[in-house]
């Protein structure tokens, strides 16, 4: 089983840079166009939909949020009536249920003319016909949510907090019942906040993650800010590395060796 393991990923690592130079020849004659809407201000946070191509949703800095189901061809605003507040920093759709939506409030690119907060979570159970407030209002500018891949209740969400003074409401909370109750899982002090976040699928199933975070600047560039939970930094396929770090730097090179960086992993 692991020698099979091992040839099945050393193909597939093989393959990609091949895959990779198809689809760019392939994608070459495409070009970008604006398919609106025009009145909904700068768009911070943008998704799709697993398995329909045709559905997307669009976060603004000032106009809620809104869908298409034609892919771009109309649009309609979805939060107006239920949100509070305009600004939207992230959206994220269940892989699982399609129907569940949760959207981070608060634009997270802050710039000089201006940048507005908002008021924390929203969440759709019937793919944002209606909408309820999940809290975190404190948190003002929330940069991306993430949503389990197989559990729609359990999420994370990564928070910036306010811009412009000290806050104790930054880092990463999580949620296992679908936003009623918050735990903070990462904070580092009240001036940094979290600006990214992402999750590994072969590095999430191979154990229980994103309860506890050590930093794990000491092994790599401090640019990347690095942060993880139980040294699962890199998997076998189907199998955690667990032999701790540092790590000798031809392992890095070995194909059936997946290492993950420059993220928040969950």
């Amino acid at each position: 089983m692991r020698k099979g393991l091992i040839i099945g990923a050393i193909f597939i690592v093989g393959t990609i840079g091949g895959y990779a130079q198809q689809f760019s020849e392939r994608i070459k004659p495409l070009q970008y166009r604006n398919i609106g809407p025009f009145r909904g201000g700068r768009a911070n946070a943008g998704t799709g939909v697993v398995g329909d191509p045709m559905t997307y949703y669009m976060g603004t800095t000032g106009g809620g949020v809104w869908k298409t189901i034609d892919a771009g061809q109309h649009w309609e605003n979805i939060s107006d009536g239920y949100f509070q507040m305009g600004s939207v920093g992230a959206i994220a759709v269940s892989e699982s249920n399609p129907n569940i939506v949760y959207v981070g409030m608060g634009e997270h690119a802050p710039r000089g003319v201006m940048t507005s907060h908002g008021d924390g979570v929203y969440k759709s159970n019937d793919a944002g016909r209606t909408w309820v407030h999940l809290g975190l209002e404190k948190t003002q500018h929330i940069s991306r949510i993430v949503v389990h891949p197989s559990n729609p209740e359990i999420l994370w969400v990564a928070a910036q907090g306010a811009l412009h003074g000290p806050s104790i409401d930054r880092g990463i909370y999580k949620s296992t019942d679908g936003g009623k109750s918050w735990k903070k899982t990462l904070y580092i002090n009240t001036l940094s906040g979290a600006s990214e976040l992402s999750i590994d699928i072969l590095i999430f199933f191979t154990r229980p993650c994103g309860n506890t975070f050590e930093n794990l600047g000491r092994w790599f560039p401090e640019e990347w800010g690095v942060a993880c939970t139980n040294q699962s930094m890199v998997a076998r396929v189907g199998k955690p590395y667990t032999k701790g770090f540092p790590m000798k730097k031809e392992k890095w090179r070995l194909p059936f060796l997946l290492p993950i960086h420059k993220h928040y992993l969950l």
